[in-house]
């Protein structure tokens, strides 16, 4: 199965399938499945613990290597899969929204082929400010939006209210004939 094959979605289906069939769920409370996923990451960092760039490029293509490299990324696949399913997060959604979110932190006119963090980048005021301003603007649009939702459902409510009053006026008024013509 190639990862062009299978989704994430049926990848979670068969961890939690294995979950079951094991019936481990109990032991799964986001911290222990979330602590599963830290030790498995050390584990796949430690295949590469001492090593300089180059040399860690190089090992990584080694078939000994290689074959342990898989194992430990999928051990750290499998728990965060499962902690998608534990705490129901949808993986690709936050993925995406994450990728959304970073980019704007580094922008690629001011990070691209550096490697600081996004706040110590020269020009990082300045995309700062376009985003605030950015921000402003978005929150004022939903105020904006919100205020006249609120206006038209006020003007709504007025209007029932009238509607109402009037059918009370009209079937006071045509009860208040036929009273006027009993008591004479």
């Amino acid at each position: 199965m190639a990862d062009a094959a299978v989704t994430i979605a049926a990848l979670r289906a068969r961890v939690a399938e294995f979950v079951a069939e094991r019936d481990w769920a109990r032991y799964h409370s986001p911290k222990n499945v979330a602590m599963a996923v830290a030790c498995e990451a050390a584990e796949l960092m430690e295949l590469f613990l001492w090593m300089e760039g180059p040399e860690s490029r190089r090992a990584a293509r080694t078939p000994a290597r290689r074959k342990r490299l898989e194992a430990e990324l999928a051990d750290v696949a499998i728990c965060l899969l499962n902690l998608c399913n534990v705490v129901d997060v949808d993986l690709s959604s936050a993925v995406v929204r994450k990728l959304a979110a970073t980019g704007r932190r580094y922008p690629i006119e001011l990070v691209r082929g550096r490697a600081e963090k996004y706040d110590e980048y020269p020009g990082r005021a300045a995309v700062a400010k376009r985003a605030a301003v950015a921000k402003r603007a978005a929150v004022a649009k939903r105020a904006a939006v919100a205020k006249r939702a609120a206006v038209a459902k006020r003007a709504a409510v007025a209007k029932r209210a009238t509607v109402a009053k009037r059918a009370t006026v009209a079937k006071v008024a045509k009860r208040a004939p036929r009273r006027a013509a009993h008591s004479g």
